[in-house]
């Protein structure tokens, strides 16, 4: 019942949340325009999704490619 993909999943998470909280902090000591840091805050959250989905696509691409199979079956 150990499946090594929820472990992976679940470092992939923590991971996540501590990146975040640390440009967060990083950020915070930035001497920014409000402007600049509303930017900089989008370009960090949307580059960790990116590589938070990259990474799970990674990690899960068997399942994927089964669900894909399936899926091209129903259309």
């Amino acid at each position: 019942m150990f499946d090594p993909r929820l472990v992976a999943t679940g470092t992939l998470l923590a991971a996540v949340v501590v990146l975040i909280l640390v440009g967060r902090r990083v950020l915070g000591r930035l001497d920014l325009t409000p402007e600049q840091r509303q930017r900089t805050h989008n370009v960090m959250r949307y580059g960790v999704l990116v590589l938070l989905v990259a990474s799970l696509i990674t990690v899960w691409a068997d399942v994927v490619s089964e669900a894909a199979l399936v899926a091209s079956g129903f259309a």
